[in-house]
């Protein structure tokens, strides 16, 4: 063994490992930014992209599967058993009486999912992504980074966590699945519904117009409730979607009058999996092999067979 210390392996070794030590933790051009630094920093701000209003769409997860399995080939749904509900689809800062709205306001702002590590088993439950051929998190990404960065100038929203959180609040709060049992619309496969029963049951629970959407299902010819917006103003409150875009008329959407469809889940469009996964800390998604310069160095050296540990 002593005979070994002075091989010339190890010398290689030594200075190699002393020169990525330098590298790593002396260099006056390296930065290592901690957690702490990253979620401390403010966005930028960005004056252009004002907004005055907000729509909250909740979707019926089996439809949007089924629209999404018809608009791209192959692909497949993952809606979970526990996910029994309406879910959030988004929460979308508008302009009211333009029909759209800011969006991508801070490109320089990534959605990091260890700031909605608390709240994330309520995301898998109620902020789902139902796509297969996806991510758990690009759902929460897309709609962190094309709508999250621009409600993030509302102080209530201003962060991953304020805006993920009152997407959950309100998904509770305005519970579509209750409601529209409480008028005796409930899924079914036989049963049909009319734009007017649909409306009727949302404006005399919440006091004001909604906006509904449907999908046309090529296979089986049929029209299939799909979304559901409630529209805000910028301080939170409700109001009708018809002022928030404007709407004229009593029903906005593009359900047809009669002949509606709200399907209940069917089982062969869903995988197999009994619950949502489970959510790891924040300490354990995202661990790194190595933290501190030296064991980074010693990683890489490692990395390169030279090191025979």
């Amino acid at each position: 063994m002593l005979n070994n210390v002075h091989s010339p392996n190890s010398i290689v070794t030594f200075f190699l490992i002393l020169y990525l030590f330098q590298s790593f933790g002396s260099s006056s051009n390296a930065r290592f930014v901690s957690t702490n630094e990253i979620e401390n920093e403010e966005p930028a701000s960005n004056p252009t992209k004002e907004w005055d209003s907000l729509i909250f769409s909740q979707q019926w997860p089996i439809t949007s599967c089924i629209a999404h399995k018809e608009s791209h080939h192959g692909a497949a749904c993952r809606i979970y058993k526990n996910v029994t509900t309406w879910t959030v689809h988004g929460l979308w800062p508008s302009i009211s009486g333009s029909r759209n709205g800011p969006q991508f306001c801070n490109k320089s702002w990534p959605f990091i999912e260890s700031r909605v590590a608390d709240i994330e088993p309520q995301l898998l439950k109620y902020w789902t992504n139902i796509f297969k051929d996806t991510g758990k998190l690009s759902l929460w990404q897309h709609e962190w980074s094309k709508h999250g960065t621009c409600a993030a100038s509302e102080p209530q929203l201003g962060n991953e966590h304020k805006y993920f959180s009152k997407g959950l609040q309100w998904v509770r709060k305005y519970d579509l699945l209750d409601v529209l049992s409480s008028h005796g619309i409930t899924p079914s496969t036989e049963t049909t519904y009319t734009s007017e029963a649909l409306f009727s049951a949302i404006t005399s629970s919440f006091g004001t117009d909604p906006i509904i959407n449907c999908v046309y299902d090529k296979e089986t010819k049929t029209q299939l409730v799909s979304q559901i917006k409630l529209c805000f103003h910028r301080n939170l409150t409700l109001v009708s979607c018809n002022e928030v875009l404007g709407y004229r008329g009593p029903h906005r959407g593009n359900c047809p009058p009669t002949g509606v469809y709200y399907l209940p889940t069917v089982s062969n469009v869903t995988s197999p999996t009994t619950q949502a996964p489970p959510t790891h800390a924040p300490q354990d998604r995202d661990k790194q092999p190595c933290s501190t310069p030296l064991c980074q160095a010693i990683y890489a050296a490692y990395a390169l067979s030279i090191v025979p540990l």
